[in-house]
């Protein structure tokens, strides 16, 4: 399951690698997002 996350979070770091800020912004929504997840 990890490696899945990890994957998923590599590909964000290649789509938004333009902007730091953007980078950042995404990394935390997709934590927020697995955590809901993992609750629901």
């Amino acid at each position: 399951m990890n490696i899945s996350i990890v994957s998923v979070s590599i590909i964000f770091l290649c789509d938004v690698s333009r902007d730091a800020k953007l980078l950042l912004i995404d990394s935390l929504i997709f934590l927020y997002l697995s955590f809901l997840n993992y609750e629901f």
